[in-house]
C-alpha cells in the first residue's frame, strides 16, 4: 500500500496570500473559519467532547476540576456533588452540561 499525499490547504503556498485580491482573501478566510466551526461541531457532537463546547463555544474557563466534576456528574446522574462557593458548579456544571444535552435533541 502506497504512502498517501498530504493535499496542500492554498495551492501555491504562502506566495499565494501575497498576491491575492481582496476578495480572494475573504473567501478564504470564511472558507476556513467555516472548516473551523466544522471541526468544533464535529467534535463536541459526535465525539462528545464538552470540554470544547465549554472553551471555545461558551468562552468559559475550564479549570482540571470542572472536568473531575462533569465526569462524576455524567457517571452519576443522580448524585449530589458538593463544592465550594463560587467554584463554577451552576456555570460549568449545570448550564453547559444542559447546553450540550440540547445539542443532541
Amino acid at each position: 500500500m502506497g504512502a498517501s499525499q498530504a493535499t496542500p490547504i492554498l495551492q501555491g503556498g504562502a506566495k499565494t496570500l501575497e498576491v491575492a485580491e481582496r476578495s480572494e482573501l475573504v473567501q478564504l478566510y470564511r472558507h476556513y473559519n467555516s472548516m473551523g466551526n466544522e471541526w468544533v461541531r464535529r467534535q463536541v457532537i459526535e465525539h462528545d467532547r464538552i470540554d470544547i463546547l465549554i472553551t471555545y463555544v461558551l468562552g468559559y474557563q475550564l479549570e482540571p476540576f470542572h472536568m473531575s466534576l462533569l465526569r462524576f456528574q455524567f457517571a452519576h446522574p443522580d448524585s449530589l456533588q458538593l463544592v465550594f462557593r463560587g467554584a463554577g458548579k451552576t456555570t460549568i456544571a449545570t448550564i453547559s452540561k444542559v447546553i450540550h444535552l440540547l445539542l443532541y435533541r
